[in-house]
C-alpha cells in the first residue's frame, strides 16, 4: 500500500469511531496541570495559579502568567478559567479577574468570602458558594453583574460537617471533581444539574425549572476492591497519610457510586461519565439537550489513580486529555473522536 494512503487510513481510523487516542503534541513547560480547556483556536491549561495559553493551530505557547498572592493582578489560590467570546474569566479565592484572550489584564473584582465558582451568562452569573446556617451548605444562586446574590436556586448540606464530632466522611465525595474544571453547565440560558437521579434544566431567565428527565443510568455498586483503592490512596498521599488513622475512623463508603462522575454540556448535547470501567475504558451516556439518550459507549480516559485525575475536556465531539509521559517527563495531549 502506498505510504501516503496508509497514513491517511491510520488518521481516518483514529478520528472516526475506533476510539483510538492519538498523541498530537507535548507541552514541556507544564508541570502539574489541573484543568484543560479547548476553544476554537486556543488551548488553555491551568496549574495552580499559573495559566498557559497555546495556539491550537501549531501548539506554540502564546502566553504564560503566574501571579500568586493577594494583591492586584494576583491569585491567592488555584485559578479556574472560563473562556468567553472576547475575554477570559478567571476565578480564584475571593476574586474574579478578566483578561484578554491573549492574557492581558482587563479588570478584577473582590468577591464575598465563600463564593467558589461563578459561571458567566449574559451580564449575570450562576454562582456556587458556601453558606453557614447551623450547618455548612453548598448553595447555587444567581448573582448580578456586581456579584450580589439575586436569587437562591438551591442549597444542599455539605457532605462533611466539621463541627459534628464523629461525623461520617464519604471518601468518594472527598476525592473531589473529576478531571479539572472549565466546563460551564449552561446552555441556551438554562442551567443543568442532577438532583436525586433527575436531570433538571433550570431556566435562568424565568427563574424556574423548564423541564427535567430521569437519568436512566445503571447504578454502580462500590466493591471491596473499590474501597481498598481509595483507602490505599489516602494512606499514601502526602496530604493525608499523617491523618489517615483518624480519617479512616470517619470514612463511610456509600453502597453505590454517584450516578455522575462528570458531566459536560457541549454542542447541544449532555455527556455524562459514570464510575463504570470496562477494559480500561470509561462508560459515557450521551443525551440530547432535552434528555433523549443518543448513545452509550466506553471511551479510553486514562486514569492516574483513584483520586488524582488527568485533566480532560470535550470539544467538537472529541475528547482531549493531558497525560503524563513519565519516561520523557513531559505532558502529552491525547485526542480521540467520540464517534
Amino acid at each position: 500500500m502506498n505510504s501516503k494512503i496508509l497514513l491517511y487510513v491510520l488518521v481516518f481510523i483514529v478520528f472516526t469511531g475506533f476510539n483510538l487516542a492519538k498523541v498530537v503534541t507535548q507541552f514541556g513547560e507544564v508541570g502539574k496541570p489541573y484543568s484543560l480547556i479547548i476553544d476554537k483556536d486556543q488551548i488553555f491549561i491551568t496549574e495552580g495559579t499559573t495559566i498557559y495559553i497555546y495556539s491550537k493551530k501549531d501548539f506554540k505557547l502564546q502566553k504564560k502568567f503566574r501571579k500568586r498572592g493577594e494583591g492586584p493582578k494576583e491569585f491567592k489560590s488555584f485559578a479556574t478559567i472560563y473562556v468567553l467570546p472576547d475575554s477570559l474569566q478567571i476565578n480564584s479565592m475571593g476574586k474574579v479577574s478578566f483578561y484578554t484572550r491573549n492574557g492581558e489584564f482587563i479588570k478584577e473584582s473582590r468577591l464575598k468570602l465563600g463564593i467558589l465558582e461563578l459561571y458567566p451568562y449574559g451580564d449575570q452569573f450562576l454562582g456556587i458558594h458556601n453558606i453557614e446556617d447551623m450547618a455548612r451548605y453548598i448553595a447555587i444562586s444567581i448573582f448580578d453583574s456586581k456579584y450580589q446574590e439575586k436569587k437562591r436556586i438551591s442549597k444542599t448540606k455539605f457532605f462533611f460537617q466539621a463541627s459534628r464530632p464523629g461525623g461520617n466522611l464519604d471518601p468518594i465525595a472527598l476525592a473531589g471533581p473529576d478531571g479539572g474544571c472549565g466546563s460551564v453547565p449552561i446552555c441556551r440560558d438554562k442551567f443543568f444539574r442532577e438532583n436525586n437521579g433527575i436531570f433538571e434544566a433550570y431556566d435562568l431567565v424565568k427563574n424556574k425549572i423548564a423541564y427535567s428527565f430521569p437519568l436512566k443510568i445503571e447504578k454502580i455498586k462500590v466493591t471491596e476492591s473499590d474501597k481498598n483503592r481509595y483507602l490505599n490512596f489516602f494512606k499514601k498521599h502526602p496530604n493525608t497519610k499523617e491523618r489517615f488513622d483518624s480519617l479512616k475512623k470517619m470514612f463511610k463508603f456509600p453502597e453505590y457510586f454517584p450516578l455522575i462522575r462528570r458531566s459536560f454540556i457541549k454542542d447541544e448535547k449532555i455527556y455524562i461519565r459514570t464510575y463504570k470501567i470496562k477494559d480500561d475504558k470509561s462508560e459515557f451516556y450521551i443525551f440530547d439537550i432535552k434528555g433523549k439518550l443518543l448513545k452509550k459507549l466506553f471511551l479510553p480516559i486514562v486514569e492516574q489513580n483513584a483520586i488524582d485525575k488527568y485533566p480532560y475536556t470535550i470539544h467538537n465531539n472529541k475528547i482531549y486529555q493531558l497525560v503524563d509521559n513519565e519516561d520523557e517527563e513531559v505532558w502529552e495531549l491525547n485526542v480521540f473522536a467520540i464517534e
